[in-house]
């Protein structure tokens, strides 16, 4: 996801991270497609419905201009 942040967001004021939980994933029909790498990554392409968001979670700007993601993405719940 760093790597997604820093190609796509890296000139955005604000991003925040939608998380879903794992067994809700099936319900939304996620589109596996593969990346540079080779390895597949989930994608969804369709209105999120807030019943499935488990957490939102601010990326933040570092002083070099950067983008993060933040250390404790996957241990969080919402913090809007």
């Amino acid at each position: 996801m760093q790597g997604v942040l820093e190609r796509y967001f890296s000139n955005e004021d604000t991003v925040v991270i939608s998380t879903i939980l794992f067994g809700q994933a099936a319900a939304l029909n996620l589109k596996w497609e593969k990346g540079k790498d080779g390895a597949y990554y989930p994608h969804y392409y369709s209105n999120l419905q807030s019943e499935h968001v488990h957490s939102h979670v601010p990326a933040y700007q570092e002083g070099s201009g950067g983008i993060q993601m933040p250390r404790d993405i996957f241990f969080t719940k919402s913090v809007l």
